[in-house]
């Protein structure tokens, strides 16, 4: 009759140990090669997918780079070229404002003038300097009555007076308050910021 040696009963893996350390073995190998998949995937990313539109041809059509967004009125009007044209006009006026408005006199004033007994000539071109063209319409409104009284002014000047630079520049001051006077008195405001003396010549 054959008896079990312990010794032999020792010796014998156990089952149990056996099944333990291939599931973990295995576990170790899955999860391993979940890691080799994701270090893949992480450092080689997909291509991005673009959409390519053909006509009818099958040639590609290119989406243009920059899109513009136009906003059309009720009226059918481009509303942002509407915009930049009233920007622009507006640019415009304020230029415009800025740029000042002359008004001459036509033709050149001829007077008379006296010089110790004898008549000298006085020849005058003379200019309006305005701020804006509505000034300039009061300007060419009362540019008769304004004429007139720089006639006058004109003939009782002296002749040698004339012949300085500081006799001419009292002329031109004179000449300025006359017609800046006639304008605030008719017009409500002066309108004339300068008087310019464009051709002078005595004899």
């Amino acid at each position: 009759m054959a008896t079990n040696d312990p010794k032999e009963e020792g010796k014998r893996p156990d089952k149990k140990m056996l099944i333990v350390a291939g599931a973990l073995v295995t576990l170790m190998l899955v999860v391993m090669g979940v890691l080799v998949v994701v270090l893949l995937k992480v450092s080689n990313p997909p291509p991005q997918q673009q959409n390519v539109t053909v006509d009818a041809k099958g040639t590609p059509i290119t989406p243009p780079e920059k899109s513009e967004v136009t906003v059309v009125s009720a009226e059918g009007k481009d509303k942002s070229k509407e915009k930049e044209g009233k920007e622009e006009a507006k640019h415009g006026e304020s230029k415009k404002s800025d740029v000042p408005s002359y008004y001459k006199f036509t033709p050149a004033f001829i007077v008379n003038i006296p010089s110790n007994g004898r008549l000298r000539f006085l020849q005058i071109e003379v200019q309006l300097m305005a701020k804006s063209e509505d000034e300039l319409k009061m300007i060419e409104a009362y540019a008769p009555v304004i004429r007139n009284d720089l006639i006058t002014l004109f003939s009782s000047q002296n002749y040698d007076d004339l012949l300085t630079p500081d006799g001419k520049e009292n002329l031109r001051k004179s000449a300025l308050a006359v017609s800046r006077k006639i304008l605030k008195e008719n017009a409500g405001k002066p309108c004339v910021e300068q008087v310019l003396f464009t051709n002078f010549v005595t004899q």
